[in-house]
């Protein structure tokens, strides 16, 4: 066996187990070998009053607005003004020559590793910027943007899909490997057969899907009924085609065509019927919920049902979005929103930003703990109080990366 390594500090946080005080980790070749309390090993680097977790996961964002210094509108903007808002600021950069993507994504991968996060998982629309991820000191899984509501652009975005998740698995070395998914956009932007064909994709490839799915009133009653707020944008936008929806579209109805995928995040889910979470709990297996707080909080959403996910057995993991939409990227702020708006309890929290997250999009094997056989990724979380709780260090929101 080659030389190894280890570390020790105040708290090592498996989360698959119990925290262990005054604990150590051993290291061989870049993964965990032994994990424990420390009874004295030796040549042990002591990182001190600290916490250990395993390196985060950001289970959902969109490091493209990675240039932003602060979200775009005003808190408590309806999504259906913001979107076009959204729209507004990436052409008023594209004409000023300063829509610069290759800068945007490259300052958010550092910006995650900055801040403690090992692995993402990333929206994408430019396919041809993999290369940035490659190089980055994170990991995680590219999911490329499939947005289409015109019956005629099916089978060309179907292609692009095709051709992207069957192009090289993957790249990056052992350590840091990106691996590649799809995102049909949202149930409103996305024709039904486009959806149909991506979910295709993903069982025939084994790829993951991802989807904006239940994220606001206005989305509901766009495609249950055709009307609302989201018919008006769409329509200023070009880009309404109510007669394409079937009478009986509903977010039932495309939760259960995600059913027949290899793997489903729901992201944002923030008006999730009883309905729907049954059906979410029956297909617990492959289907998670990425819950993204502090975005949920900016719109001023209704209250969250986490604890009816929870309670029904389903995976929830939490993400960031992106900084058109939050302040910044770092996701032990997600953690201590959770805390403070879903009264959840510390390990629940750690748990949605580690394991969880690292569960919902398949990765669980090398990411999400501090267990033998994993990537040794962690995240160094310390207190400035010097208190010795995790409720303490978590809300220090003082995480750094550390790589083996």
């Amino acid at each position: 066996m080659d030389k190894s390594q280890k570390i020790r500090a105040r708290w090592i946080v498996p989360i698959a187990k119990a925290p262990i005080e005054n604990g150590f980790v051993e290291i061989v070749d870049g993964r965990i070998v032994d994990v424990g309390k420390f009874c004295g090993q030796s040549d042990c680097r002591d990182l001190g009053d600290v916490a250990v977790l395993p390196g985060l996961v950001n289970a959902h964002t969109h490091l493209e607005f990675s240039d932003l210094t602060k979200p775009i509108g005003e808190q408590g903007t309806a999504i259906t003004d913001w979107i076009p808002q959204v729209v507004a600021n990436r052409k008023s950069k594209a004409l000023q020559g300063e829509l610069d993507f290759e800068v945007a994504i490259s300052r958010g991968l550092q910006e995650c590793y900055q801040v403690g996060t090992a692995y993402v998982g990333e929206i994408a629309t430019q396919k041809n910027l993999t290369h940035l991820y490659g190089q980055s000191q994170v990991a995680g899984t590219i999911f490329l943007e499939c947005l289409g509501a015109a019956p005629e652009r099916t089978a060309e975005i179907v292609e692009q899909a095709t051709e992207f998740v069957t192009s090289p698995d993957g790249f990056g070395d052992d350590q840091r490997h990106w691996i590649l998914g799809l995102s049909p956009h949202a149930p409103y932007s996305v024709h039904p057969k486009l959806l149909d064909e991506t979910v295709d994709i993903s069982r025939r490839h084994q790829t993951t899907v991802a989807m904006h799915i239940a994220e606001s009133r206005e989305e509901i009653a766009w495609i249950e009924n055709r009307t609302g707020p989201f018919r008006e944008m769409l329509t200023s936008m070009g880009a309404c085609y109510p007669d394409e929806i079937p009478n009986d579209y509903s977010v039932q109805r495309v939760l259960e065509t995600l059913t027949r995928a290899h793997r489903c995040l729901v992201v944002h889910g923030n008006y999730l019927t009883d309905e729907n979470i049954e059906l979410l709990a029956r297909h617990r297996q492959k289907m998670s919920v990425v819950y993204c707080p502090r975005t949920h909080q900016f719109f001023g959403h209704e209250n969250y049902p986490l604890q009816k996910l929870l309670q029904a057995g389903i995976n929830v993991a939490l993400g960031t979005d992106s900084r058109a939409s939050n302040p910044d990227l770092h996701l032990c702020a997600e953690g201590c929103a959770v805390v403070e708006q879903n009264s959840v309890d510390i390990e629940t929290a750690l748990r949605m930003i580690t394991l969880n997250g690292a569960v919902g999009l398949g990765v669980d094997r090398d990411y999400g703990s501090i267990e033998v056989g994993k990537i040794a990724v962690f995240s160094i979380l310390k207190s400035s109080e010097r208190k010795y709780s995790l409720e303490d260090f978590l809300f220090s929101r003082s995480a750094s990366s550390l790589r083996f």
